[in-house]
């Protein structure tokens, strides 16, 4: 109880500041109505009727005028479940089993956990923006998941989103990123951050104890629809990886690819072994009817790994949005990602659901 009134009384003071201060509140709520079917070889492992809070959040941003053409920004954003109050998350997708692929060896079930917060931070960052661009620190999507932006078009979802088929979609902490202006179509993010190991005279080959030991960056050219970019990461979440995404949007209809790459980082690699990797591709489609936007998505991906039989995802996705006003809108989906893996049971997850969408 005492978190609860916590976090009330935190909430009321900065939406009280808020009222004063040149300050924007915004948020979204997002709940699903979910029928899941997960299958494991022969045996039904769940069949039942959820209801589900679709990453709902509550942020406040601002800037202050500090001298001309330079200002301050900053945000703070956090997650909050709508359904039952417990935010929850599910580790990365496409992990081979006793492969340490994303930093802790799991099996290819995804694993769900649970925290006893009803808020989880989410993109929040201090900073500076001017002519040069803009400059921010604190925690945030990394280039490589901000370029998949606009083939994540059921971003997420349950079984809907592209996490469930490649690696990538990574929040990085304790970082400091650079987003330039717009330079002629093309807009460059570099995103580094320290690994805040200990260091020092005892510390090994492969400490992470200095400025950079984990970086993200992007480049992206946008011009008449089309939009092309390409991002490279070096140590995220243990990985290295290379995402190339094309999308052309006419607002009534638009496509979009995603090719990407990823490997685990050497670092964290005992002598001898080699680095498991991921080869993943993901399409996409929307047409607008009226108030109605359909949309579709299908993926596959593959992990090969010299100790362990190759790891196949396939991930196909159907929907449809409603717009009931200006910032609320019905949808209705249907997702389903199959892994299947030689010697181990396919795993066959599968979901409709039908829920609604409310932004602030």
């Amino acid at each position: 109880m005492k978190k609860h009134v916590l976090t009330l009384a935190a909430v009321s003071v900065m939406a009280a500041n808020a009222a004063v201060a040149d300050v924007t509140v915004y948020g979204k709520a997002n709940v699903s109505l979910q029928s899941i079917t997960v299958d494991e070889g022969n045996v039904t492992t769940q069949d039942n009727w959820e209801l589900l809070s679709n990453a709902s959040r509550l942020g406040f941003k601002g800037s202050d005028e500090l001298s001309e053409g330079l200002e301050a920004v900053y945000q703070l954003e956090y997650e909050t479940a709508l359904d039952d109050g417990t935010v929850k998350s599910k580790s990365t997708a496409a992990v081979v089993t006793d492969v340490d692929f994303v930093g802790e060896t799991v099996t290819t079930k995804k694993v769900l956990t649970a925290s006893d917060l009803t808020l989880k931070q989410r993109n929040s960052f201090v900073g500076v923006k001017g002519g040069f661009g803009t400059l921010i620190a604190g925690i945030h999507d990394s280039p490589t998941k901000m370029l998949g932006g606009s083939v994540d078009i059921f971003s997420d979802y349950e079984y809907a989103d592209i996490k469930n088929v490649v690696v990538g979609e990574n929040r990085v902490s304790n970082m400091i990123m650079y987003k330039s202006n717009d330079l002629s179509g093309f807009k460059i993010n570099v995103m580094i951050a320290p690994g805040e190991d200990n260091g020092g005279d005892n510390a090994g080959d492969n400490e992470k104890d200095g400025i950079a030991d984990h970086t993200s960056m992007s480049v992206n050219y946008s011009a008449n629809g089309l939009s092309v970019g390409v991002a490279v990461d070096s140590d995220i979440a243990e990985l290295d990886s290379t995402r190339l995404v094309v999308a052309y949007d006419q607002k009534d209809w638009g496509v979009s690819a995603l090719y990407q790459t990823a490997e685990e980082n050497s670092d964290y690699l005992s002598a001898g072994d080699d680095a498991a990797e991921q080869t993943g591709m993901i399409l996409t489609a929307f047409y607008k009817v009226g108030d109605w936007k359909l949309k579709a998505l299908v993926g596959d991906s593959t992990v090969e790994d010299d100790d362990a039989e190759d790891l196949d995802i396939s991930q196909a996705v159907i929907g449809a949005d409603y717009k009931l006003g200006k910032k609320t809108k019905a949808f209705v989906y249907h997702a389903s990602v199959k892994t299947e893996q030689k010697g181990e049971d396919d795993i066959d997850e599968s979901t409709f659901g039908i829920g609604l969408e409310h932004k602030f």
